[in-house]
């Protein structure tokens, strides 16, 4: 399901303004790389959510498998307004993703003891469950990439990648 042929990934790049890696760069170089960099991330991140998409078990959407798998990476008990600012949408798209879910049985909405104007969410078995089996249906996929990716690439540069994360959830809280 993943393909590399978009065209955005058609052979090496071929501008002369493309630059040379050398110790020497300047801003508009390190620009230029971010650019590239970000560039691929978005063809991956349209590739692996249209991969993620086609074996999703029935009834879970992508956004919902993404609140699953935020809360399960990063803890239960958040409020809507957090798993909403941490997902990058407004409140009441949140609102509608979580109402999916509660329907489903796959996370519980209930009062914030903290605050009464809001609400807390907790993944239920179901929802663990319904996580589960959306990893596992992508890891026929997973295990293509596996073998024809050098692992030690891949280790090399998750590291990285998370760095970034790092970088550009502090900048969205205004921290960086």
């Amino acid at each position: 399901m993943l393909d590399s042929r978009s065209p955005a990934r058609a052979g090496p790049p071929k501008a002369a303004s493309l630059v040379p890696d050398t110790a020497q760069t300047t801003d508009a170089d390190t620009a230029e790389r971010l650019f590239r960099f970000f560039t691929e991330v978005m063809i991956l991140s349209h590739l692996a959510t249209t991969a993620f998409e086609g074996v999703m078990p029935q009834g879970l959407t992508m956004a919902q498998f993404g609140v699953l798998n935020h809360l399960c990476r990063t803890g239960d008990g958040q409020t809507q307004v957090e798993i909403a600012r941490a997902m990058q949408v407004r409140k009441s798209t949140m609102t509608s993703t979580l109402s999916g879910l509660a329907a489903a049985g796959r996370v519980a909405i209930q009062p914030n003891a903290g605050d009464r104007r809001s609400k807390r969410v907790r993944v239920t078995d179901r929802g663990r469950a319904a996580r589960s089996a959306a990893i596992a249906a992508i890891a026929p996929e997973l295990r293509a990439l596996a073998a024809v990716l050098d692992p030690s690439d891949l280790a090399a540069g998750l590291p990285m990648l998370e760095r970034v994360r790092r970088v550009l959830d502090a900048r969205r809280d205004g921290e960086g």
